[in-house]
């Protein structure tokens, strides 16, 4: 018979014919079809048939499973067909999510969300289509699977991703093989790999827990942390589970993934957490990460409670106890709370016991016990002690780990940092930022770069803070918000410098936003003070008073950094200028510095120093003024340390003036000076000064930069380049390279004549 009209076959449930001689027909069928014939078949896996070959030829279309989930638009149009009242978008996407896209399963949601239309209970009916999606699966597959693959799958529901190995280690053989093959059996027969019904249906609780427990050894072997806690959680085993997060959580903290640390923390209750000292210790080191100061000590306190009740108390000899690890994150966690009260013996106390009980693989914890030990020790006086454990610590870390390298320049950046001697404070940043180059950023990086840009802030180098600023705020989240409001603070002042003070607002804005939205309130302070100090530099004194309200209730704050509320509520009582804020200033004088010798920050002693300098001008004891003026020169300028003097503006300048006639530090004083006029307004500023056929010192302060003009002066003492370069700790190539630019700015040519300009700046 031939067959001229277009004809439709449809084949439905072609699974259900296993005969090889009804395939050997189709196969013979279609390998010379007719033309009229159209054939359709419907089937849960792909038939033995030349597949490879129809597709080849452009000849077959295929439907999968995929293409018949529904889109978000898809879903739409099937329900507000059936619904008396429309559900949103939101809800659509939900529901979507929820079932997969399954048309079944979409259609038994919509049948309960039509009978129950006036309950509106968008979960309820996700729930009901699941669970009668689940029954429709039971019976039209599930029933009819071999009884070894229903065992499989039974075993793997508790799964959310399938693994050949992870499979076989949940079951009692441990076949990779025979589970590589059931997988594979369930992927040529198309059957759903999802769960499909309660495991407890057959399987009883402690079966259950049971599986739980292999799946969560089995992850925690293999790397998967979060999965592995989970079904340790699941099986109410919570020390396995505490055991998945303290495998890795030293990782975490040695690479700064301080976020990670607290989405697998979130995945115990308050109760488990307040129940294991690692978990504690966990928490504890993630809210010093945050500066949250209450959770920090809370934690801390509790574990070490905790610790205290299972064990006696460690002694040296039993470093390699259990639980000696754990008492040493303790101790040094409290010489870090020990610090922010200004307790610089409890901070050395409790860290040098923390290094006796913290082994070497605790890379992290040491670290940190370090760095505060260091910062102690510089504290009390004790400096020797402070460089020989540095030098203790660079024996003991792995030359070839790039995080235990930076870890121990961060120590030594600090310590830098807090003594206020810039030149090797910018040469540690500079070896942080090349050994850095081209890794991935790390918290020792956003140090770096911290500390460069302070470097450059100090010398007055404002447009090198910029990019370094910016860098380290894109990576706000990989850092201790304490870094990133510090770098803010000098980005903003930097910007005020420059005349940029919509900018400098703008930062201070941001970054107040930014921890508020993050609850970040320990670092409110510091900002309110910033916001309060570029009034101030503005001349708008009543708002600077408002902001600094709170600030003259609070006790002084411990910092490692330079930038303090206190030094900005000073600021504000100079510039009041009145009886009572006067005598404010001179208590507040008193108690800071007091307080920063005894925690040893010599970086904000010498800021007090300067602004002590201004106050007992305005008390009009001139001579004490000056005094102490000159004190302060004569410590920052071996470090170029300009900015010190300049922020003080015109209040400082007629003393500046008399300091420059005593020929001290002439080239700072000259370069503070100019500084400060190219930031008055010209209203505000003094007479212009008289010319001369030599530039003076103020002229040379803004021609070169501060290193030119270290330079310059030993030109002048007719010092040869090698000289030079030892003196200063650079290399004869940078020398020549300064040399150069300092004929051309002062259009000079040669040593000589330069050197001459040397000289006529030092006063006889």
């Amino acid at each position: 018979m031939t067959v001229e009209q277009e004809f439709v076959l449809v084949l439905d449930d072609f699974q259900a014919v296993t005969a090889p001689a009804a395939h050997k027909l189709l196969t013979e069928l279609l390998r010379l079809p007719p033309t009229p014939l159209r054939l359709i078949i419907a089937t849960r896996h792909d038939p033995s048939l030349p597949l490879v070959r129809l597709r080849a030829g452009g000849r077959l279309t295929e439907i999968r499973s995929r293409d018949l989930c529904f889109t978000a638009v898809e879903a739409q149009q099937f329900l507000q067909q059936s619904l008396d009242a429309p559900l949103s978008a939101g809800e659509i996407d939900d529901l979507v999510r929820n079932t997969e896209g399954w048309a079944a399963n979409l259609r038994l949601a919509q049948l309960y969300l039509r009978q129950e239309q006036g309950f509106a209970s968008l979960s309820r009916a996700m729930e009901v289509g699941a669970r009668r999606a689940r029954e429709f699966l039971a019976e039209e597959v599930f029933a009819g699977l071999p009884p070894a693959i229903q065992t499989f799958l039974m075993q793997s529901a508790i799964l959310e991703r399938l693994s050949a190995r992870v499979c076989a280690a949940l079951s009692e053989a441990g076949d990779v093989a025979a589970a590589q093959a059931n997988l594979q059996w369930l992927t040529t027969n198309g059957v759903f790999t999802a769960p499909i019904d309660d495991a407890q249906e057959h399987y009883d609780e402690t079966a259950v827990a049971l599986l739980h427990r292999r799946a969560s050894r089995w992850f925690a072997a293999e790397g998967f942390t979060e999965e592995a806690i989970r079904h340790a959680l699941a099986a109410n085993d919570l020390p396995a589970a505490v055991d998945a997060l303290a495998r890795v959580r030293h990782g975490l903290m040695k690479a700064a993934q301080w976020m990670e640390l607290s989405r697998l923390l979130r995945l115990f209750s308050v109760h488990q957490i307040e129940r294991e000292p690692d978990l504690l210790l966990a928490q504890a080191w993630f809210a010093r990460s945050q500066n949250n100061v209450a959770l920090l000590q809370a934690s801390v306190q509790l574990a070490s409670q905790l610790l205290n009740s299972r064990d006696d108390a460690p002694t040296p000899g039993d470093a390699l106890r259990p639980t000696a690890k754990l008492q040493g994150e303790v101790k040094a966690l409290l010489g870090h709370l020990c610090y922010w009260r200004a307790d610089m013996a409890g901070v050395v106390t409790h860290t040098q016991r923390s290094l006796a009980l913290l082994p070497r693989d605790a890379e992290y914890a040491r670290g940190f016990a370090v760095l505060f030990c260091v910062t102690g020790c510089q504290a009390i006086g004790e400096q020797a002690a402070a460089h020989a454990l540095l030098d203790r610590y660079a024996q003991e870390i792995n030359r070839d780990d790039y995080i235990a390298q930076m870890q121990w320049y961060t120590c030594r950046i600090v310590l830098y940092g807090l003594d206020g001697d810039l030149a090797p404070l910018a040469a540690t940043a500079d070896t942080m930022l090349q050994l850095g180059a081209g890794r991935p950023w790390t918290e020792p990086m956003g140090i770096a770069h911290h500390f460069r840009a302070v470097v450059h802030y100090w010398r007055n180098e404002l447009a090198d803070i910029e990019p370094l600023a910016v860098a380290m705020l894109a990576h706000r989240y990989q850092l201790t918000p304490r870094f990133v409001v510090q770098t803010a603070c000098v980005l903003a002042l930097a910007y005020q410098a420059q005349g940029r003070a919509a900018e400098a607002h703008a930062v201070a804005a941001a970054e107040l936003l930014h921890i508020e939205t993050n609850n970040i309130t320990e670092m409110r302070p510091y900002l309110q003070a910033l916001q309060a100090d570029l009034a101030l530099r503005q001349g708008d004194v009543d708002t600077a008073a408002a902001l600094l309200r709170e600030t003259a209730q609070m006790q002084l704050l411990s910092t490692q950094f330079h930038y303090t509320p206190h030094l900005v509520l000073l600021r504000l009582y100079l510039h009041q200028n009145t009886s009572a804020s006067l005598s404010a200033a001179g208590e507040l004088l008193e108690r800071m510095e007091r307080f920063w010798s005894a925690v040893g920050n010599a970086q904000i002693l010498l800021e007090v120093q300067v602004l002590k300098a201004l106050y007992w001008q305005m008390r009009g004891r001139e001579a004490d003024a000056l005094e102490t003026l000159v004190q302060a020169a004569r410590l920052a300028e071996p470090h170029g340390n300009i900015r010190i003097f300049a922020d003080q503006g015109m209040h400082i300048d007629g003393l500046l003036a008399k300091l420059q006639q005593t020929g001290v530090a002439p080239l700072l004083v000259a370069a503070a000076r100019a500084a400060i006029a190219a930031e008055t307004p010209r209203s505000a500023s003094a007479a212009p000064l008289a010319s001369s056929t030599v530039p003076l010192a103020d002229d040379l302060a803004v021609l070169l930069t501060f290193r030119e003009q270290e330079v310059l002066q030993l030109l002048g003492e007719h010092l040869t380049n090698q000289e030079i370069a030892a003196q200063l700790c650079i290399s004869t190539e940078t020398v020549k390279r300064h040399s150069i630019s300092i004929f051309r700015k002062l259009n000079v040519k040669n040593r000589r004549a330069a050197a001459l300009y040397a000289r006529q700046l030092t006063p006889v």
